[in-house]
């Protein structure tokens, strides 16, 4: 029987049989400055702390009525002005220094150099559920903890902040999201924006000599034999993303990226 399809057959029977989860609205707290001595200034040309809002949706999202806090107990701490719209795949910066007469979008809480949380919660009308949160460490002068790709699940601490822009760490690096047996999901960060990206795998990491391609000579951290799993053309924000079905994947591999206008090499991933 096994581990493998054991947990094959209890993922179905959890997907075919928990209630649907309930809707959630397509923003997050996407990333955050909670020592800001250099960078983004506000109104009043203060370096102030603040957190980014994200919608990661085709169409403008009113935020009127919502709640943020750095306390998950205290879900009311501050209201979100009403007429808060974030356009579709846009961003809003909220500034987080106990200083609301400087404009509204100022909160009324700080954040805390030496770690805490953020959450961001439905209004009352909507029970004040939980709709994103984002626990970052302790953090130096002017360094950012955002989600990598923006509004996705994998979280990184960089050295250089990207308000109201997209989320990256400068270099060209290959993220996963999923674990087998079901989906999951690949992202090639810092890729050239609106060209072909490689996705290749083999079964051990080593050293493949590239040979017979515009990337001749470049060395893979992967053991031949080398396939190319697909070539998936990047985003404007530099970002490849590919989907692995269910099952699709082959057990134990070892995936690793290519930007085909660059000839850049990512990381290695294991699955």
């Amino acid at each position: 029987w096994g581990v493998r399809p054991f947990l094959k057959t209890r993922s179905a029977y959890v997907r075919d049989n928990y209630p649907a989860p309930q809707l959630i609205p397509p923003v997050c707290i996407n990333e955050l400055v909670a020592k800001n001595e250099s960078g983004a200034t506000d109104e009043a040309g203060e370096t102030e702390d603040w957190i980014e809002l994200h919608n990661y949706s085709g169409q403008d999202f009113d935020l009127s009525g919502y709640y943020l806090s750095d306390r998950y107990g205290n879900p009311k701490a501050w209201r979100i002005p009403v007429g808060t719209v974030i356009p579709s795949n846009g961003y809003i910066l909220i500034w987080c220094d106990n200083d609301d007469i400087q404009g509204p979008l100022h909160a009324n809480f700080k954040l805390s150099s030496e770690g805490e949380g953020v959450y961001l919660f439905k209004p009352d009308s909507e029970f004040n559920t939980l709709v994103s949160s984002l626990i970052f460490p302790a953090m130096d002068d002017d360094e950012a903890w955002g989600r990598l790709p923006d509004g996705m699940r994998n979280v990184g601490l960089y050295s250089s902040s990207t308000p109201l822009a997209p989320n990256g760490t400068g270099a060209f690096e290959l993220l996963k999201e999923g674990f087998v047996p079901d989906e999951q999901t690949l992202y090639a960060i810092g890729s050239t924006p609106n060209k072909p990206v490689a996705f290749v795998w083999s079964m051990a990491p080593g050293s493949f000599l590239v040979n017979g391609s515009k990337c001749s000579g470049i060395t893979l951290g992967l053991e031949a034999p080398v396939t190319i799993a697909s070539f998936v053309v990047a985003g404007f924000d530099g970002v490849a993303t590919l989907n692995v079905p269910q099952g699709a994947a082959p057990s134990g591999i070892f995936v690793q990226s290519v930007d085909a206008e660059t000839c850049n090499v990512s990381n290695v991933i294991g699955f």
